[in-house]
């Protein structure tokens, strides 16, 4: 026999309770912040996709029509630009309130004089998402 065999055996319980301290601890760590609000410094709490988001607006424009309907606008297509999952220049996640505004009215130029166009937007911050415009002014005449 070789002074360097490896035994193929069952490991020692050392091992063992290692592992078994090491998976409990990978299971049942993130209860004590999400269930039992402990605090503890021995845990992170779980942060999952938290910065997803932030700096981006999620928008909706809108057109009233004059006998008091709305209709919701595509700006790809009045706009003239690619499909969403083509975009990579900014366009699909517009980064501000001032963005979100001229992109407006760059839709009241496309449609017209009469144009009543609205934003619907709200952008991503650390603490949720937090309403920017709720489309009750007229993006076309309001100074927003």
């Amino acid at each position: 026999m070789s002074a360097l065999s490896i035994d193929p055996g069952r490991p020692p319980w050392t091992r063992r309770a290692t592992a078994v301290v090491l998976v409990a601890w990978m299971l049942l760590s993130p209860a004590a912040n999400q269930v039992f609000d402990l605090g503890t410094v021995w845990v992170r709490p779980w942060v999952m996709y938290r910065s997803v988001g932030i700096g981006q607006c999620d928008v909706r424009y809108a057109q009233r029509l004059p006998e008091g309907r709305t209709r919701w606008l595509d700006r790809y297509a009045l706009l003239d630009r690619e499909p969403p999952h083509l975009q990579d220049d900014g366009f699909r996640w517009l980064p501000t309130r001032e963005v979100v505004v001229e992109v407006g009215r760059e839709l009241c130029d496309v449609i017209g004089e009469e144009a009543d166009v609205r934003v619907h937007a709200r952008c991503g911050t650390e603490d949720g998402w937090r309403p920017v415009a709720s489309g009750e002014d007229n993006v076309c005449e309001a100074s927003l």
